[in-house]
C-alpha cells in the first residue's frame, strides 16, 4: 500500500501447529512515522524491496534522504538517522525458530522465538 514489495518464504514453517510464512520483521518507531501518509511519504517514488529474511528497525530521520531504487535483502537493519548502507547494518542474523518446552512462557504463547545467527 506505500508502494514497497515484501517477499516472504514460500514454505510454510510449523510453530505450535500453525503453518506460518514469516516475511521480513520490520519496526517503525513513532519517530520514524505517525500515519499511514506519513509513511508513504518516506516511500514514494521509490522502487524499494525488502526480503524475507529481513529484520528492520527504522526511527528518526532514517531515510531522511530518498534513495530512488533501493533493495534491502537479507540481514538485520538498524537506522534511526539518515540512513547509509555500510554504516546500519549489524553482521548478525535474526530468525524465527520453534519453541521447546524449556523457553520462557512469553515465546511458548506465539510458539516461536528469536534466534540471532552470528556471521
Amino acid at each position: 500500500m506505500v508502494g514497497v514489495k515484501i517477499n516472504f518464504e514460500q514454505e510454510p514453517q510449523v510453530f505450535a501447529g500453525i503453518p506460518w510464512k514469516f516475511g521480513p520483521k520490520i519496526m517503525l518507531e513513532p519517530s520514524f512515522a505517525l500515519t499511514f501518509a506519513h509513511l508513504r511519504d518516506h516511500f514514494s517514488d521509490t522502487t524499494t524491496e525488502f526480503g524475507k529474511d529481513l529484520t528492520m528497525i527504522l526511527g528518526g530521520n532514517a531515510l531522511e534522504e530518498k534513495k530512488k531504487d533501493w533493495l534491502v535483502g537479507n540481514g538485520t537493519l538498524i537506522a534511526r538517522r539518515k540512513f547509509n548502507f555500510f554504516d546500519h547494518f549489524e553482521e548478525d542474523d535474526i530468525h524465527f525458530v520453534p519453541v521447546t518446552e524449556q523457553d520462557p512462557e512469553i515465546f511458548q504463547i506465539r510458539g516461536y522465538k528469536p534466534h540471532v545467527e552470528r556471521r
